[in-house]
């Protein structure tokens, strides 16, 4: 199983030394999300980076200011130009929209798959029906919502290769130890 970690919309203490740790401990991807960030924010948060874990990091975003930094791939709703070595993700609230992306974004967040942790209210009752009536769910989807240690079995069922968790790991009171939860998880 394949993780990414999304960060908190929030800068947080610590936050680059505990994603650093996650990415050499386990997470596939972090997907920097920081609506609120101004271009020199976010250049700051970002070159504490190393080259390996910069090509490990997600931007939300149009952000093209960013296309000299080696990172793994951007987040949009929209057909991006390309840089080398990186790829594009977006969202999906349901199968349909998935088929409109799927030509053009190598990773599609599918949410809310359980109600969300990070956004109290956010659900979607008919996304697991959906999901379960697909003969075989592909590979460019990722799982998204309401995913705890608990309820990852039923992610494995539905037949996901790819998990994104949020609300799991930065609403706890140790993120570090929140994310280690998951690591056992991550079978091959």
């Amino acid at each position: 199983m394949n993780l990414t970690v999304i960060t908190s919309p929030d800068f947080l203490p610590e936050e680059q030394h505990v994603i650093s740790k996650m990415l050499h401990e386990g997470a596939h991807y972090v997907h920097v999300r920081k609506p609120g960030a101004s271009r020199d924010q976010l250049m700051g948060f970002l070159e504490s980076f190393s080259a390996y874990e910069l090509s490990k990091i997600i931007l939300s975003g149009e952000r093209e200011e960013f296309s000299d930094l080696p990172l793994g791939g951007f987040h949009t709703q929209r057909k991006l130009p390309l840089q080398k070595n990186s790829f594009l993700s977006s969202s999906a609230h349901s199968l349909q929209e998935v088929n409109e992306k799927t030509d053009w974004a190598q990773h599609i967040y599918i949410s809310p798959i359980f109600p969300s942790i990070s956004k109290p209210g956010y659900e979607n009752q008919n996304l697991i029906k959906e999901l379960e009536s697909c003969d075989e769910i592909p590979e460019s989807l990722v799982a998204l919502g309401g995913i705890h240690k608990g309820n990852w079995w039923q992610v494995e069922k539905l037949g996901f290769k790819k998990v994104a968790v949020l609300g799991a790991i930065w609403n706890s009171h140790n993120p570090m130890h929140a994310f280690r939860k998951f690591v056992p998880l991550l079978k091959d």
